[in-house]
């Protein structure tokens, strides 16, 4: 039945892509892709805030609010697109036969796009930003279609992290630069983790549980 298939492939809120079907619609353009030598991109896009909107307005305006982007998401998008809720707040947009340049380009446009946006619900309305990370594949970095949805995750992660309401590029400088001062920042916890539990007198063993320390030199 036409319908019934229809209705397990769509995300009942929205209307757009289910995750399971957008991640089967993926693996299927992945394999296309690399078979063809074509490009592929995937953009990831998260509401910012979207929590606030549940926790003030209720979760009949945090719908609409999903709705209403998703309606965005379609708009920009091409017929050969495919939009898809990934989870909660997020979506992912597959962008066949496209490179990373024209990626950024309409994850910019969706991003200009929400923020012009005033989202209406019943009682109300209300401004949201959208943050989005973009990967795409050929890339050295990218050899899988799950390699090439966790790069545009972690693209997305940085564009939060970094201050939402932007668009960020995997392997970008500026995702570089970031990633690498998370880095930098982790090592330092641990180190300065690994000398406040050091023992007193360095790296020598304790000779016994009863006798303490070594002797001093």
């Amino acid at each position: 039945n036409a319908n019934l298939l229809r209705m397990s492939q769509t995300d009942g809120l929205t209307g757009v892509d289910n995750r399971r079907h957008a991640e089967e619609r993926l693996t299927e353009m992945f394999e296309h892709a690399t078979r063809l030598a074509e490009p592929l991109a995937v953009v990831m896009v998260d509401v910012d805030h979207f929590k606030s909107v549940n926790d003030t307005f209720g979760h009949q305006a945090g719908d609409a609010v999903l709705k209403q982007f998703a309606e965005i998401l379609q708009t920009e998008a091409r017929e050969i697109d495919r939009v898809g809720r990934y989870g909660g707040e997020e979506f992912m947009v597959l962008l066949p036969g496209t490179v990373l340049d024209a990626a950024v380009t309409f994850a910019e446009r969706v991003r200009a796009a929400a923020e012009a946006h005033t989202f209406e619900f019943a009682g109300g309305e209300i401004r949201r930003t959208v943050s989005c990370g973009v990967a795409a594949w050929p890339h050295p970095r990218v050899e899988t279609c799950e390699a090439l949805i966790k790069a545009a995750d972690d693209a997305l992660y940085v564009a939060k992290e970094s201050g939402r309401n932007r668009v960020i590029r995997f392997d970008s400088r500026e995702f570089n630069e970031h990633t690498q001062s998370e880095h930098d920042g982790s090592e330092r916890d641990a180190d300065v983790t690994a000398r406040a539990v050091q023992p007193e007198w360095g790296d020598r063993a304790p000779r016994g549980p009863d006798l303490g320390p070594p002797p001093r030199a």
